[in-house]
């Protein structure tokens, strides 16, 4: 399987070790699951992020999607996720291994995502439903995954230019998380990454895809579909107060709580841009995003 150089240095910086025996095993296990599920006519999809996605054919289920998981809990919190959790709005999966860390997933088209519809009040709308149904799915299984609050103490990777900014950015969270905590809010296994590319139109409605699986309080998942917004804003932080006000509307929560869910979200994001080694651009830009939620933060 060729892959491309860039995608293989982020497993590497990533994972170290566990990287490099993942990336020589992943020919195997395609050969593998290719003789024990007759897939045919399999192809590697392009611009890989964490993990290599596959389109092939299988006889008994028709066109799908070959997920192959790279190392870390992560991976296996994705496994459990789409498998354990009894959601109505998640991809199917036909078959998957753990310890091959592979899914055989139903084919959705990853070219109608939600950014396809063009009224923010219909995005917002469907994200209340997801959120609704891992409302009302996920309560029982929060023993069975990591908590959210974990990774905000995470070591700082050593960094001359990110090191104290970011430590510092790390405290005011911590601050802000014991806060989020006196309301006494119920707990729900999250999908932590529920930006408009997880969330796809299918035959059968809108199912999400790629979920974390990390448990907290629902107001943490507004957090990547928030800066997803901000994007088809062009990133126009002035535009950033008139989507959390009709979040805050749509789910009924406080506006401010909106906010401080996107800066600890947006901080332990910055954690792991830094151990992915990550461009400085996107560095700096999650930072400002960071200190402008703090300004935002004084007034309300």
């Amino acid at each position: 399987m060729k892959l491309e150089e860039d995608f293989k240095n982020k497993i590497l910086s990533t994972f170290d070790e566990e990287g490099i025996i993942w990336l020589n095993n992943i020919d195997q296990i395609i050969d593998k699951y290719t003789k024990k599920l007759g897939l045919e006519n399999i192809k590697i999809r392009k611009q890989l992020s964490i993990n290599i996605l596959l389109d092939a054919y299988s006889k008994q289920f028709g066109d799908v999607i070959i997920k192959i998981l790279s190392p870390g809990i992560i991976s296996l919190n994705e496994i459990k996720y789409v498998n354990e959790l009894n959601l109505k709005k998640i991809v199917k999966c036909y078959y998957y291994n753990l310890d091959d860390r592979i899914m055989i997933l139903e084919k959705i088209n990853p070219g109608y995502c939600l950014s396809k519809l063009k009224n923010i009040d219909d995005r917002i709308k469907i994200f209340k439903d997801i959120l609704t149904d891992i409302c009302d799915n996920t309560a029982d299984f929060i023993d069975q995954f990591p908590q959210l609050e974990t990774k905000l103490y995470d070591s700082v990777q050593h960094n001359n230019k990110y090191e104290q900014v970011i430590s510092n950015l790390l405290d005011i969270a911590k601050d802000m998380y014991k806060q989020i905590k006196k309301y006494n809010y119920p707990k729900y296994v999250l999908h932590n990454d529920l930006h408009h590319k997880n969330i796809l139109k299918s035959k059968e409605g809108w199912k999400i895809i790629d979920p974390h699986g990390v448990v907290g309080e629902k107001i943490f998942d507004t957090a990547q579909f928030i800066k997803e917004e901000l994007k088809l804003q062009e990133n126009d932080v002035s535009t950033l107060d008139s989507i959390i006000n009709k979040m805050s509307e749509t789910i009924n929560e406080e506006k401010k709580l909106i906010y401080m869910a996107l800066f600890i979200q947006n901080t332990t994001k910055l954690l792991y841009y830094l151990k992915a080694n990550y461009d400085e651009k996107t560095i700096d830009n999650n930072i400002n995003l960071c200190n402008f939620i703090l300004e935002r933060l004084k007034i309300l």
